[in-house]
């Protein structure tokens, strides 16, 4: 059991894993996206969490996959059949350790899979460095709202294959 320690194991997302799941979101913007955001639009965006069957359509429908250490979700990602890039949260003890990167190189193979020649996602402020050093661009950069409270995103686009 101690040598897999570390080790970051990916599968797909089922129901049973929708309580941490959430958990997982509505604790990561609280405290990771908290350097960027106001108090305001986090409470606005982890409000998310509380429609459970946008979640469970999600599930359902996206690729949609955890990844965990020891038996722990540390983080979960998904991508639509058009290939956005739609949800990548990670734990905030396991930040900065390649989690994120893991998920985002099997959603890029599912895209693959899927014969999709670019994947596109909408950035939050936290999220874009990493998307930015991953090899995506700026599309557009714009103001949605959750919530009724503004929220500045970027269109960010990454080509997987010559086209």
């Amino acid at each position: 059991h101690c040598m897999t320690k570390g080790i970051t194991f990916i599968r797909t997302a089922t129901q049973s894993d929708l309580s941490l799941i959430l958990h997982l979101f509505t604790d990561t913007i609280l405290n990771v996206n908290a350097a960027d955001y106001t108090r305001e639009q986090l409470n606005a965006w982890s409000s998310a969490a509380a429609n459970k069957d946008v979640w469970l359509t999600k599930l359902e429908q996206d690729y949609f996959i955890v990844a965990l250490i020891d038996e722990e979700i540390t983080g979960f990602a998904s991508l639509t059949n058009e290939g956005a890039v739609d949800l990548l949260y990670v734990h905030k003890e396991y930040q900065r350790k390649g989690i994120a990167a893991s998920l985002l190189r099997q959603l890029e193979q599912k895209a693959n899979a899927l014969g999709l020649n670019e994947i596109t996602t909408d950035a939050s402020i936290t999220a874009y460095p990493f998307f930015l050093k991953h090899g995506f661009y700026v599309t557009e950069e714009y103001v949605k709202q959750r919530n009724g409270v503004d929220f500045l995103n970027r269109k960010m686009k990454k080509r997987l294959r010559l086209g």
